[in-house]
C-alpha cells in the first residue's frame, strides 16, 4: 500500500488542513471534528504533497508541516499527533469547567481533594514505569525542539535610556534586570 500526505485548501479561503491517508483509491478529504462545517459548506482542492512507502514516513512529514502553525488561525487541524492546539485546550477546558462547578465534583464525580490524590498517584505511577511525558526519550526530544525555538529567537531592548541591545528572551531578561530595566520594554525582531 502507498501512503500519502496531503493538504486541504479552499479556494478564495485562507483555510487549510494537513492530513496521512493510506490510498485505497478513493478520494479523501480529511477527517475534521472541530471545523468540520467548513468542509460542510465551502468547496475545497486536496494536494497530495509527498507518497511514501510507509505510513511513518507519511505521519513524520504531517507532523513537521502542522508543529509550526498548528495554533495559527487558518490551520484547521486541531492536533498533531498527541498535541492538541491552544484553541482545542481552550474550548474543551472551558467545557469542562462549566460542568464541574455546575455539578460542584471534579473529573468523574471526585471531590478536589480526591482528585489530587489521585493525580499524585497517577503522577508516581508515570515516574515508576518512564511512560508518557514521563519518558525521559520524549523529554529529551521536547527538550532539543523547545530549546531550538527558544534560541531561534531574538528580542530587542526598547527602553529609551539604554542602547538597543538584542539578544535571545532570557539573555535579554538577564541583561535588562542587571541594569534595573523593566522587562515589558522589548520587541520580538522577526
Amino acid at each position: 500500500m502507498k501512503h500519502y500526505t496531503y493538504k486541504v485548501t479552499f479556494p478564495g479561503f485562507p483555510w487549510y488542513y494537513y492530513g496521512v491517508h493510506t490510498d485505497n483509491g478513493k478520494p479523501y478529504f480529511g477527517s475534521p471534528r472541530t471545523h468540520k462545517w467548513i468542509w460542510d459548506f465551502y468547496d475545497c482542492e486536496v494536494q497530495i504533497l509527498e507518497w511514501f512507502e510507509t505510513r511513518e514516513e507519511a505521519v513524520s512529514l504531517e507532523r513537521r508541516l502542522i508543529l509550526p502553525v498548528l495554533n495559527e488561525t487558518n490551520c484547521l487541524n486541531e492536533r498533531c499527533g498527541e498535541a492538541p492546539s491552544i484553541e482545542t485546550c481552550r474550548k474543551a477546558g472551558n467545557i469542562s469547567g462549566q460542568k464541574h462547578k455546575e455539578l460542584k465534583t471534579g473529573v468523574c464525580g471526585r471531590t478536589p481533594e480526591e482528585m489530587s490524590e489521585h493525580g499524585k498517584r497517577g503522577v508516581e505511577s508515570r515516574r515508576k514505569s518512564k511512560v508518557g511525558w514521563c519518558d525521559p526519550e520524549l523529554q529529551r526530544e521536547l527538550g532539543k525542539l523547545g530549546a531550538a525555538v527558544m534560541h531561534a529567537q531574538r528580542w530587542q531592548n526598547t527602553h529609551p535610556d539604554f542602547e538597543p541591545y538584542v539578544s535571545t528572551p532570557g539573555g535579554l531578561s538577564h541583561w535588562q534586570r542587571k541594569r534595573n530595566i523593566d522587562t515589558s520594554y522589548r520587541v520580538k525582531l522577526t
